[in-house]
């Protein structure tokens, strides 16, 4: 990990987050170019059991698309189509976290303003996946977006 200077407690924070017994909802935000995404790479070594970033000024038809091509970098046997829906997407993602064998997984999303931005649909109840009374998918979500849009 780089030298991060002044942000022991916010890494010491993320970490026992990470560690939790239960899955976790992180939301880091902040104005822009401050270090949101480099203090969440850094602190995790960029060990994401998932990884999406969204695109700035993006229909919702184009962030699924995205979430797709990035959904295959991670699981590239899985044949699946283009979802409808950010709920459709989320319920691939929990399949997909519930068969992986960590113990905890890691789940970063940034750039989290775009996605709000292209659908309304997007709400904390799609985020919030947690476990659903499923203790194989015991995972921490970490969100990264900039208040300076809002």
């Amino acid at each position: 990990m780089s030298d991060i200077i002044g942000r022991l407690y916010e890494i010491d924070c993320l970490k026992e987050y990470t560690t939790s017994p239960t899955s976790e909802f992180i939301v880091v935000y902040g104005r822009r170019r401050v270090g949101k995404t480099f203090l969440i790479r850094e602190t995790f070594n960029n060990d994401f059991h998932f990884y999406l970033t969204g695109k700035s000024n993006s229909t919702t038809e184009l962030q699924l698309q995205n979430f797709v091509t990035v959904f295959k970098e991670y699981n590239p046997k899985k044949k699946i189509d283009i979802p409808t829906n950010w709920h459709e997407a989320f319920q691939l993602l929990i399949k997909y976290l519930e068969k992986l064998k960590a113990k905890q997984k890691l789940v970063f999303i940034d750039e989290l303003q775009w996605f709000q931005k292209c659908s309304k649909a997007l709400k904390k109840s799609d985020l919030c996946v947690s476990n659903h009374g499923n203790s194989s998918i015991n995972t921490s979500f970490c969100f990264a977006f900039n208040f300076s849009k809002y």
